[in-house]
């Protein structure tokens, strides 16, 4: 399995569902199912929406954007994905770029702590160092962009 590919399956489901639901819904459901299951190979049944799998995702969907929503959701990963093992990424893999600019605007030096942050995450000081460089640069980039 290459690299990215976990981050690009978390992609795939919000592009999916960015048509049936808002992008923010759908960025909440993915990030809710990464914090659940990522790091393990999910089977996705294909519409099949009484299985104890799909129950265990419903349940996480339904909690994040609502019963109507996450059948929705669910109905297109099993679209997408049915019959198959898919990997789910770790949260703060699938949507690091997110992670990086949040850590960066909370840490400052002085209302937050790195080994504050390092307990709040559950990451290594140095990958929260790592994430906060790339907050920065995310940063730098996004303010020359609006200035030209």
């Amino acid at each position: 399995m290459g690299k990215y590919e976990g981050q690009n399956v978390a992609n795939d489901i919000i592009d999916g569902c960015t048509g049936i639901v808002d992008k923010n819904t759908a960025v909440k459901a993915v990030r809710a199912i990464c914090r659940c299951f990522g790091g393990t190979l999910v089977y996705i049944p294909m519409m099949k929406t009484n299985g104890s799998t799909a129950e265990k995702i419903k349940a996480v969907l339904s909690g994040i954007t609502g019963d109507r929503n996450g059948e929705l959701i669910l109905k297109k990963i099993m679209t997408l994905y049915g019959r198959s093992q898919v990997y789910i990424p770790f949260e703060a893999s699938a949507f690091k770029n997110e992670f990086a600019l949040e850590i960066y605007d909370r840490y400052d030096g002085h209302k937050e702590k790195i080994p504050d942050l390092v307990h709040e995450y559950n990451m290594s000081f140095n990958r929260i160092y790592k994430l906060w460089k790339l907050g920065r640069k995310l940063k730098l980039e996004r303010r020359k962009e609006h200035d030209h």
